[in-house]
């Protein structure tokens, strides 16, 4: 009996010491991701205001993150840039950037979200609203609902033209082989709705079917489609298989086939 005592409290410091442990390494995890988080925000600070002395302290290595290569800081720093719209004023102008912040581990990743909305105040851009939180573990049914939701995103995209929208969510190897034979990249698929050579006004999936493979998701569904082509009505009926690949942690199109059924 008093084997098994002994056992038992001894089975209990053993647990405590480990959740101890544990939780320490989960302390130690959030600082390290409280301080990238703070580094992603004055970055993108910078970038926006063209701080040059900032951006300057980063190339030559004194911050807490070194750039492993200077274009790839300049062009973050002009893309960002980019965004603004000139024609809009100070006040009517507001910027929110979000992302993913994940710190790999042998016992396992953690991923963090951040939500950063800056506007203009006084000739310079600041935050004014932040949102941080941990993502909580994926499974396969988050990815899936994910996955769906990128699906009607892309073809809400593809109806109000939102070309900025379509370049994020389309990859740069992207190939498309559409119903008719015809097989299109990236820019050509950008350029047909900038145009407005097809009108498409409504885009529905329908049906949709979800095939997880690792970083790697198989869509596979039916599409109704509606618009104009040179001015004149047109109604599809087609099936469709989509192909999204994860990057960086975000979910890009990098293929599509579709087969005319009507």
């Amino acid at each position: 009996m008093k084997r098994i005592v002994v056992m038992t409290a001894l089975m209990a410091v053993i647990l405590v010491s480990a959740l101890g442990q544990k939780q320490d390494e989960l302390k130690q995890s959030d600082k390290i991701v409280q301080r990238l988080w703070q580094f992603e925000s004055d970055w993108l600070t910078a970038s926006l205001n063209q701080d040059k002395a900032w951006l300057e302290q980063f190339f030559n290595g004194k911050l807490i993150v070194i750039p492993f290569e200077n274009d790839v800081v300049k062009n973050r720093a002009r893309e960002t840039v980019e965004m603004i719209d000139p024609k809009l004023k100070p006040e009517e102008m507001k910027v929110r950037i979000t992302g993913n912040i994940k710190v790999l581990t042998n016992g396992g990743n953690r991923s963090y979200y951040f939500l950063d909305t800056f506007n203009k105040r006084e000739g310079k851009w600041q935050i004014i609203a932040t949102h941080f939180s941990s993502v909580p573990e994926t499974t396969s049914e988050n990815i899936e609902q994910t996955i769906m939701q990128m699906e009607r995103e892309w073809r809400t995209l593809t109806v109000k033209k939102d070309i900025a929208g379509l370049k994020r969510i389309i990859a740069d190897n992207f190939v498309g082989i559409e119903s008719s034979g015809r097989i299109i990249d990236k820019t050509q698929t950008i350029n047909d709705v900038a145009s407005g050579d097809i009108d498409v006004q409504s885009d529905s999936p329908e049906d949709m079917k979800v095939r997880i493979y690792g970083d790697t998701a198989v869509v596979t569904g039916r599409l109704s489609i509606k618009g104009k082509k040179k001015e004149e009505n047109y109604g599809l009926q087609l099936l469709f298989t989509d192909t999204w690949v994860k990057r960086d942690g975000q979910w890009q199109l990098v293929n599509y086939q579709t087969t005319q059924i009507k």
